[in-house]
């Protein structure tokens, strides 16, 4: 086949911007990273005991780390992968090198997978204001990608699998996921679903696949395990919290009062109503909903969705308004990167200012009770040796008299009397607590962090 030297010079030019443009978004990545590096950020929870958990198995995992709770009644590991990379990863470059490490890699994965499905992303001409639509428009919900949390990553996959065209990728990300957390399958089956309607079928075939290779693998080496603890997690998690509020699992309408919320949702049903375009992506809002029940998924899921599809189906506009205000655009868009990756990244970003306790020397074994989330994973993080800590990760998965005792104290401003027949039943050796204390039963050793907001101590049970 010849081409004319017009087409020569088309084709030339096209490589010329795609390669300008990778440059750009390279060096906004390594930007990113520098910042996130320069920042130091800490997760405050979940990635904190994950990151442990290697220290832990030999001891019995999650069971042993969590006592009278729901982890106690069977033996595997729900981020079974997640948790096996992280330890090594821990164990080849140290404790701090990894959280930052992770806290790097997260935020560019999820970067990159909203900038792929970006059609401004083609265009150098558009490179600022796809900046201020991601840095912008994603403020809100990008301080969870730096809890570093395994569901997280999975959410990052569900936007590569938006370009998902051929059988193995779709094989690979389902089977992957599956490795990385267990209730993956709330994400491939609704992907699935979306590409077998409106996108590649054969990619649609490969995250079938995928998902039933891993659902089977899960229930094969777990001894079946996991299709119980799967059947009775939902009224364990939902209602099983004796009415302790979690603030990320309230209802996502709550939510919708935060201008770049309400904008985002009003912008996707405005586009959807006037553009009438039925694609992959609308079809995963769609089918997501159910989990955007809970402000969580909202921000991992739906709000990332709702600004791909406002943006794609807007090409025109904002090419439009991009010329007519070019060298405010770029300069804003610039600004919006630098100012808003460390407020982006919100409690992490605080975590080694905010909740960096004092070395603890608990002796292994220990129980030891805290207050409040986050100080369990706190107490897990900071002891160099395997420690036992109630409550346990998931409030919902507390015993009654656990739950009771948390929702309880969350009520007192000090701990009193009425607390020493819980120590002592459930033979706790160390309370690590925000509130004072004028229980009888416990004696004060000494202040694990201060400032003008926050006092958190140790005390030992007599």
């Amino acid at each position: 086949m010849k081409y004319s030297t017009t087409e020569k010079s088309v084709t030339l030019s096209s490589a010329k911007e795609a390669a300008s443009t990778y440059i750009l978004y390279a060096i906004m990545l390594l930007v990113v990273g520098t910042l996130i590096y320069a920042v130091q950020p800490y997760p405050v929870d979940d990635f904190l005991r994950h990151i442990r958990y290697a220290d832990y198995k030999p001891m019995g995992g999650y069971s042993f780390m969590f006592p009278y709770s729901y982890f106690e009644t069977f033996r595997f590991n729900p981020w079974y992968g997640f948790d096996l990379l992280a330890g090594l990863v821990k164990n080849a470059i140290g404790l701090d090198n990894a959280i930052i490490a992770y806290e790097i890699a997260f935020t560019c994965i999820y970067m990159i997978g909203l900038l792929v499905n970006f059609k401004t992303t083609k265009k150098s001409s558009l490179f600022s204001v796809t900046l201020i639509i991601l840095f912008i428009f994603m403020s809100y919900g990008f301080y969870r990608i730096g809890l570093i949390r395994p569901a997280i990553l999975i959410s990052a996959f569900l936007l590569f699998g938006l370009i998902g065209k051929r059988f193995v990728h779709g094989l690979l990300l389902a089977i992957t996921s599956g490795f990385l957390y267990w209730l993956f399958w709330f994400y491939t089956i609704p992907l699935a679903l979306s590409h077998y309607l409106k996108g590649s079928r054969n990619f649609a075939l490969g995250v079938f696949t995928g998902t039933a290779i891993a659902l089977l693998s899960w229930g094969v080496f777990t001894d079946l395990e996991y299709v119980r603890v799967v059947a009775s997690i939902f009224s364990t998690i939902i209602s099983g919290r004796d009415n302790i509020v979690i603030g990320e699992n309230i209802f996502s309408l709550g939510r919708l009062a935060t201008p770049v919320i309400f904008l985002t949702v009003s912008l996707f049903i405005f586009t959807a109503k006037v553009r009438k375009e039925v694609d992959v992506v609308f079809l995963l809002v769609l089918f997501t909903l159910p989990l955007a029940i809970q402000i969580r998924y909202f921000l991992d899921i739906s709000l990332p969705l709702m600004v791909i599809y406002t943006v794609n189906n807007n090409l025109d506009l904002i090419e439009s308004f991009t010329e007519r205000v070019k060298p405010t655009i770029e300069a804003f868009g610039i600004i919006a990167m630098v100012m808003i990756t460390p407020p982006m990244l919100d409690r992490s970003v605080r975590g080694k200012d905010v909740f960096t306790l004092k070395p603890l020397n608990i002796p292994v074994g220990s129980i030891v009770f805290t207050d409040n989330l986050p100080l369990n994973f706190h107490a897990v993080f900071y002891n160099p040796l395997p420690i036992r800590v109630i409550p346990s990760a998931e409030i919902g998965w507390n015993d009654t008299a656990t739950k009771k005792a948390v929702k309880q104290l969350s009520d007192k401003t000090a701990i009193d009397d009425s607390f020493c027949r819980y120590f002592k039943a459930y033979r706790v050796n160390y309370v690590i607590s925000e509130k004072n204390s004028i229980a009888g039963c416990l004696e004060f050793d000494k202040v694990l962090f201060s400032n003008t907001n926050k006092n958190i101590t140790l005390w030992q049970v007599k």
